[in-house]
C-alpha cells in the first residue's frame, strides 16, 4: 500500500569512482528540485568528495556574465553555460553520471555573434532539447528513456550508454598518381 516504505536501492547499482571519469556529464543532488548539473573536472579516489564538478547553470535571457556584458533577451530556452566554478563533491550525491546528458547547442536563431561565450561553451540539456539542436549526430538523440520511479532520495544510477558509432562518411581512397604515357 501506500505507507510501505520503497526498497532501498541496490547497493550494486550505486555510482562508483569507477564510473567517473574526467569529461563525463553529471546529475548533483543539493536536497532541492532540481538537481545540479556539470561536467567532471577531477577524480580523486582517495579523498572523501573524490568528485569535481565544474558547473553549468541555464543561460537566461538578460543575465549578467561580468559588468557590461548580459546573454541576449533572444537567448532560447533550455540553454546551459559554465558558472559557479568548480568544487568537490560526494560519491553519494551523484544522481546520474552520463557523456550524452548535454551537447554543444546548435539552435536556430541562436546568434554566434550575440553570444557572452564562445558558442562551445554553451550547452544544451537531451532531456529537453527534443530536437530542436540542428546538426546534432544522432547519437545524440536516441529514444527517450522509459520513465524510471525513483523513491525521492533514492540513488540513481544512469550509467554511460556504450558509445554509438557514429555514421561517419567513408574517405574516398587517397587518388593514385597516373602514369602519363
Amino acid at each position: 500500500g501506500f505507507g510501505t516504505p520503497l526498497p532501498m536501492a541496490d547497493p550494486s547499482e550505486k555510482i562508483t569512482v569507477n564510473d567517473c571519469r574526467v569529461g563525463a556529464w553529471v546529475e548533483v543532488s543539493n536536497g532541492g528540485k532540481e538537481p545540479w548539473r556539470g561536467m567532471i573536472a577531477k577524480v580523486d579516489p582517495t579523498s572523501s568528495q573524490p568528485i569535481a564538478v565544474k558547473w553549468v547553470g541555464n543561460a537566461t535571457p538578460g543575465l549578467a556574465v561580468k559588468p557590461g556584458v548580459r546573454w541576449p533577451t533572444n537567448t532560447p530556452d533550455g540553454l546551459y553555460t559554465w558558472r559557479g566554478g568548480i568544487h568537490f563533491v560526494e560519491l553519494e550525491t551523484l544522481l546520474e553520471v552520463n557523456d550524452d546528458l548535454f551537447h554543444v547547442a546548435n539552435r536556430k536563431g541562436l546568434q554566434h555573434a550575440e553570444l557572452p561565450c564562445k558558442p562551445a561553451n554553451v550547452f544544451c540539456h537531451e532531456r529537453t532539447c527534443r530536437g530542436r539542436c540542428t546538426g546534432v549526430p544522432s547519437a545524440w538523440h536516441p529514444p527517450p528513456p522509459a520513465k524510471q520511479k525513483h523513491a525521492a532520495g533514492a540513488k540513481g544510477k544512469v550509467k554511460p550508454a556504450a558509445q554509438p558509432t557514429a555514421k561517419a562518411k567513408p574517405k574516398p581512397p587517397p587518388a593514385q598518381p597516373t602514369a602519363k604515357a
